[in-house]
């Protein structure tokens, strides 16, 4: 990948070592060593037993049958940040051309274990992260196995933390309508012999539900047609779109979305669109999101859930079991040996309201002396001031996700707001990925983002879609 220094942002210089104090998700956490790497996984979730088992297994089958050559092995598992109960592993082993009777003429490969032991091989695919913020998209991504080459956003600050997180990956920091697909090919060299992906998550403050400075006649409304331009220019085999559901109500026949659709009509595309329940993927979040995903190699569909009733994990995912771990802190403190987990400080009276608000409670359970004065003939908003619960999903974290008096971001059990790191977490961050920036940009990053976990189930799936379509018949 050639990448010309002029069009990038510089890297921050920010010692890495600083950001590596906890890697783990939990102190129940185990790293075991099989000769093959490093495979984590915890006694926390009886699930990752069996998750362990099967690659126990899987290389019992590999030594057995030779299907893999040995010197192959010790490249198969290659550890990343990880959730409670969950291996993460990536590879990329190089020369061999056979798994399970399909032939693969490639230099690159990705290993993808799905639930039901759906094991597959395929080419890598390269990632075009538009409007990628702090990088959400691409970490869920990249847990996947892709290969994500360039980030491009307009916001500076997200661009510090996505070139911290992904060194390898060219950042243009661009105002989309101000690239054109020039200057793009002349900054990021595109291998044309390996699938690419474009995925866009355009700014979803025109089409959100929540209360904001927004107009209709919101430019922002429209940055999704500035992508018609490099599709078109690209022609990417995979394209992935996330968004607010909102996007989908407003004019859907010639709107920013029918707009969009046509679009991948007229470039032979087939894809499928949803409103899905981040929680329905993992996700410990009450978060609606507006998922489109399309290819030029054949019918494709958006993934179905991965976790609720009917699913092989029949728990959603819960607050306490992402951030029931981190270590104590006031409100206004920071902790030193987990990246980013500070909570900002709340005055004399809202700690009192926070004092006096119960689990999973709000401002009305606080004394008439505590009440707002535009709040005491209101029986709306009750969300605000709120306190999360323990044993369910977060609310939908916002760009003011650390602030107290901006929704149910309340602590369950401490007089204080969440930190930035718990609300890294509960968009599924892992504790690696570290932010740069003001608390409040930090706190936007975080919200704007794509959830972790969301996006690494749609990369999932779509590796699985390339290898199904590009599979030599037997």
């Amino acid at each position: 990948m050639a990448i010309s220094e002029s069009s990038l942002s510089s890297s921050p210089t920010i010692p890495r070592a600083a950001l590596q104090a906890s890697t783990s998700r939990s102190p129940s956490v185990k790293s075991r060593d099989f000769g093959a790497g490093i495979v984590t996984s915890t006694t926390a979730d009886p699930c990752a037993v069996a998750r362990l088992m099967r690659y126990v297994q899987f290389l019992s089958f590999v030594i057995s049958t030779g299907t893999w050559p040995l010197p192959c092995l010790p490249r198969i598992f290659r550890p990343r940040a990880i959730s409670p109960g969950r291996i993460q592993t990536e590879s990329r082993p190089k020369g061999f051309t056979k798994c399970a009777g399909a032939l693969y003429n490639t230099e690159s490969a990705v290993f993808v274990r799905r639930e039901g032991s759906v094991t597959l091989y395929m080419n890598k695919i390269n990632v075009v992260d538009f409007f990628c913020g702090c990088g959400g998209t691409s970490a869920g991504l990249r847990n996947a196995g892709l290969n994500v080459i360039a980030g491009i956003d307009l916001d500076p600050e997200a661009g510090a933390t996505f070139r911290l997180n992904f060194p390898e990956a060219a950042f243009l920091n661009y105002d989309i309508r101000d690239l054109t697909t020039q200057a793009f090919s002349q900054s990021i060299e595109i291998d044309s012999s390996a699938p690419l992906l474009i995925s866009a998550c355009a700014p979803c403050q025109p089409f959100t539900k929540q209360k904001t400075t927004h107009r209709k006649s919101d430019a922002r409304a429209f940055l999704l047609d500035e992508l018609h331009r490099f599709i078109e220019h690209l022609l990417p085999e995979y394209i992935l779109l996330e968004n607010v559901p909102g996007l989908q109500r407003i004019k859907l026949n010639d709107g920013p979305l029918g707009r969009f659709i046509k679009l991948l009509g007229s470039c032979g595309y087939s894809y499928d669109v949803k409103i899905l329940k981040s929680h329905d993927y993992g996700v410990p979040q009450i978060r609606h999101r507006l998922v489109l995903v399309a290819s030029r190699l054949g019918p494709v569909s958006v993934p179905s859930p991965t976790h609720g009733p009917g699913t092989a994990n029949e728990q959603y995912e819960d607050v306490w079991k992402w951030i029931g771990d981190l270590p104590e802190i006031a409100a206004g403190e920071e902790c030193a040996l987990i990246p980013n987990h500070r909570a900002a400080s709340l005055s004399p009276v809202n700690l009192r309201r926070i004092s006096l608000t119960p689990e999973g409670g709000g401002r009305l359970d606080w004394p008439e002396d505590l009440k707002l004065a535009c709040h005491k003939d209101h029986t709306g908003h009750t969300d605000v001031y709120g306190r999360l619960w323990k044993t369910r999903p977060a609310a939908a974290l916002s760009t003011r996700c650390i602030s107290l008096s901006n929704g149910r971001y309340g602590h369950p059990t401490q007089n204080r707001a969440l930190s930035v790191r718990e609300a890294a977490r509960l968009q599924t961050f892992g504790d690696d990925f570290a932010f740069l920036g003001s608390m409040n940009s930090m706190a936007r990053q975080i919200g704007n983002a794509v959830p972790v976990r969301l996006a690494e189930v749609m990369g999932l799936h779509i590796l699985e879609h390339h290898g199904n379509v590009t599979s030599p018949k037997a």
